[in-house]
């Protein structure tokens, strides 16, 4: 599944991320990411993949800038609660944090393409969180980062 964002949806997707970061800022959230990049470029591309995802699946997408009083990024039609983790690596692995989030039924891996005037989306798989949270999934993907669970994209379930 590939989703495209265009020029004008990317523009509203900065300025949405840019509210809710300093919301969250603000509020005290505590960051709990794995990655090395800023936070407003984490927030950035988490906000892209979670509107992206529910673009393609004509889901309903919360643009609220306040933080969520939720932990997940959107429901199913079938109502499994999702979390869809983001990357700019085409390589990049469905990455969860070593303490399980027991809100999220299925974790989402989004690959984001930036273009000249628009993003290319693609989503290559998920897994369930019973599959994702086995000992076997426990890496350290960077020297000196953090554990976590991690799962390669051929070994998710496509769609």
């Amino acid at each position: 599944m590939i989703s495209i964002i265009t020029e004008n949806e990317l523009m509203t997707i900065n300025i949405l991320s840019n509210l809710r970061g300093l919301g969250a800022r603000l509020s005290k959230t505590v960051d709990q990411k794995v990655s090395d990049k800023n936070a407003s470029q984490i927030d950035f591309e988490g906000l892209l993949a979670e509107y992206a995802f529910c673009k393609i699946n004509n889901l309903f997408y919360e643009i609220s800038p306040e933080p969520r009083k939720w932990s997940f990024d959107c429901k199913t039609q079938s109502g499994s609660r999702v979390d869809i983790k983001a990357t700019i690596h085409p390589n990049g692995q469905l990455i969860g944090k070593l303490e399980r989030n027991m809100d999220i039924d299925i974790y989402v891996l989004a690959i984001i393409n930036f273009m000249k005037n628009h993003a290319e989306v693609f989503f290559p798989g998920y897994a369930e969180g019973d599959y994702l949270y086995q000992a076997e999934n426990i890496k350290q993907l960077t020297l000196n980062g953090p554990m976590c669970y991690a799962l390669r994209q051929e070994d998710l379930r496509r769609w």
